[in-house]
């Protein structure tokens, strides 16, 4: 006799088993995967937790510490930003005014944390009313920046261009035409529609913002890869990555601040050429106002060089000095602590934020005591800008001491 037949009872119940046996082979896997990224992160934290107890900081690895941090920050502003860094500055609605709210979702580092009133004259510019024509013998200089010449943070009668008004002579009247965000090209669409006021001198302040446009556009306006976002996010959290990076790599900022410059003044070079060529036109003289961050790096010398090219037109460079403080303001020299005068210590928050000694931030940030963050300059800050400024012109303008010959 035959063996006896399989019971299909038998075999509905073996099919039955083999999804319940899967799934329970993966649940193992999972659990396993699961607990060895538990484990792994436990010795990681562990590993950090014993770096950050052993690690001594050193101005190196504080420089590094914040340098990372701003440049999280700056791609988190690019995104936040992405439909307005391309568009135009332009006047604001005429005779506006406002309070400059805090900007408390900033770092200390990038934010100012006193209110500020802020009134715009007839023509849309945070300045006194621009009286129309010009009266016999008058001298008119304009000034061209961005949110620094505007004077972001601090009063109107605070600003260097304010500064150099009080010391100017009666014949000389300053119109301050800088506006926040502004850029090289912005520059110069603004002097074409509103230049034609009759300037004699035309002062251009170097503009920051060159600087996040060229990084807008060497990235393609695309959006920040996952993968730089996690690695940006990893430095910014872990010392011990920070070390890792910093031995195998350095720190790149100082070259990406180079090669920034270098695309500045490639993608910018016709329009600065552009803006002499119209200060020209319209019979007047330029000077280039070079300022630096509190942090050192001068943001304009893709500026500078076209100034310094066209000597027909531009008077000079004044690469503002922030070392010789008792040579120029010795009236107001900063306190002991370096805090701003208004009693917001930005960098003490700043050193507090990021986790570091203040100390050694204070070496990385050498002129933090002229500034109210990383790139604005403090009512300290504008005054040596403004008397330094003023100096300049009274060397190397005859304008300034003179008044305009009247014509018969």
């Amino acid at each position: 006799m035959g063996n006896p037949p399989v019971q299909s009872k038998d075999l509905a119940v073996s099919a039955h088993d083999r999804p319940e046996r899967r799934a329970r082979r993966l649940g193992a896997k999972l659990l396993i995967f699961l607990s060895s990224t538990v484990l792994a992160c436990m010795v990681l934290g562990l590993v950090e937790l014993g770096y950050r107890l052993a690690h001594q900081p050193t101005e190196e690895s504080v420089a590094f510490r914040f340098y990372t941090a701003l440049n999280r920050w700056r791609w988190k502003f690019l995104r936040m930003h992405r439909d307005e860094l391309l568009t135009i500055c332009w006047p604001h609605k005429p005779n506006s005014e406002w309070i400059q709210a805090p900007a408390k979702s900033a770092p200390p580092y990038d934010r100012i944390m006193i209110p500020i009133h802020e009134a715009m004259n007839a023509m849309g510019f945070r300045d006194g009313p621009f009286e129309p024509g010009k009266e016999p013998g008058r001298r008119r200089i304009l000034i061209l920046g961005d949110s620094t010449g505007f004077g972001y943070g601090i009063v109107e009668e605070e600003r260097f261009s304010s500064v150099m008004r009080a010391a100017a002579p009666e014949h000389v009247e300053v119109w301050n035409l800088a506006l926040r965000g502004c850029t090289s090209e912005t520059l110069r669409l603004l002097f074409e529609e509103f230049g034609d006021v009759s300037p004699d001198l035309v002062v251009i302040q170097t503009p920051a913002n060159d600087y996040d446009q060229v990084l807008w556009r060497i990235s393609g306006h695309d959006e920040p890869s996952l993968v730089n976002h996690l690695v940006l996010e990893l430095l910014h959290r872990s010392f011990l990555a920070q070390r890792i990076s910093r031995t195998l790599f350095g720190n790149p900022y100082r070259h990406q601040l180079e090669d920034t410059s270098a695309h500045a003044a490639h993608f910018y070079g016709d329009d600065m050429d552009a803006l002499i060529d119209l200060v020209k036109q319209r019979g007047a003289k330029a000077v280039v106002l070079s300022l630096i961050r509190a942090d050192g790096p001068r943001h304009g010398e893709h500026m500078s060089m076209r100034c310094r090219a066209r000597p027909d037109v531009c008077l000079g460079v004044l690469d503002v000095d922030f070392d010789d403080l008792a040579g120029w303001i010795p009236d107001a020299l900063p306190p002991e602590t370096g805090d701003d005068p208004r009693g917001y210590p930005w960098l003490r928050e700043s050193a507090k934020d990021l986790g570091v000694p203040y100390e050694l931030l204070a070496r990385v940030i050498p002129y933090h005591a002229l500034f109210h963050d990383i790139i604005h300059p403090n009512p300290r800050g504008h005054l040596l800008i403004g008397r330094q400024l003023t100096a300049f012109l009274r060397a190397h303008w005859e304008g300034f001491e003179s008044p305009a010959e009247e014509t018969p």
